[in-house]
């Protein structure tokens, strides 16, 4: 508590793997960047634990779980009608992302606490956070007649508006919904989001081709271009068996009558 940025009234936290993946998260980008303390928990059950604690800590802090959407920062005062702006501008490019993306998405939503990454992806508020689907998904007890579905609970895309490649992506899709690359980038920050937060990716083959592919482009390379063709292997000649001779194999009958 001693810790604390002053005026902070919240406890933060954040679930992870490890610490060092929990520091890379941009999740905790702005509240890392305005100072605010944030708790790493690298346990599973220390995200299990505080959920069951109730909303305050000590009576007096809100227990907040950065995992989750709707994150508001302590001392920031909304600006209802740039709100509204921004979210009237980006509009399009959040219903060509849901369309995109399907039922990936809950929806998708401009991000107010992103400062470096274009993209995050959070649990609902009341979904599963990624270290919950992992928990349930390993339980010795759990019932895999559920089949997949049951553990790939909605997330939320949240969209950094400075981010200079969430900016093109949303020309390109106000010129054109038909834009091939726009396609895939949406799908690669969809991926790149889960992956930076926490979430495991839903087809890793997939994953890589998308990121081949954007190699090329870099590369100034046709998008699909693909390996040579392996030659074909040159055959060997078949030797040839030399020729029996007829009169030895006639003489060694001879011998063994």
């Amino acid at each position: 508590m001693k810790r604390m940025k002053e005026g902070q009234e919240q406890i933060y936290y954040l679930s992870g793997d490890s610490k060092e993946v929990v520091e890379q998260s941009p999740l905790i980008e702005r509240l890392i960047k305005r100072g605010f303390e944030v708790l790493y928990m690298i346990d599973p059950i220390d995200e299990y634990t505080l959920s069951n604690m109730g909303d305050k800590f000590d009576g007096k802090y809100k227990l907040t779980n950065l995992a989750r959407e709707g994150i508001k920062l302590d001392g920031e005062k909304d600006d209802e009608e740039k709100d509204k702006e921004v979210q009237k501008d980006y509009e399009p490019l959040l219903q060509y992302l849901k369309k995109q993306l399907g039922s990936k998405i809950e929806k998708a939503v401009v991000s107010k606490r992103l400062a470096k990454s274009p993209s995050a992806l959070a649990a609902s508020t009341f979904g599963w956070t990624p270290t919950m689907q992992k928990i349930v998904q390993h339980q010795a007890l759990g019932d895999s007649s559920k089949g997949p579905n049951m553990y790939q609970p909605k997330k939320i895309l949240e969209l950094n508006v400075r981010h200079p490649i969430v900016q093109e992506l949303k020309k390109r899709v106000e010129l054109d919904e038909n834009d091939t690359t726009a396609h895939d980038i949406a799908e690669l920050m969809y991926d790149t989001a889960a992956l930076s937060s926490g979430w495991s990716i839903d087809d890793p083959s997939q994953f890589a081709n998308k990121i081949v592919k954007m190699m090329n482009l870099g590369l100034n390379l046709d998008a699909n271009a693909a390996a040579q063709e392996e030659p074909e292997p040159v055959e060997e000649p078949k030797k040839e068996e030399p020729a029996k001779d007829e009169h030895h194999d006639h003489e060694h009958t001879k011998d063994e009558l």
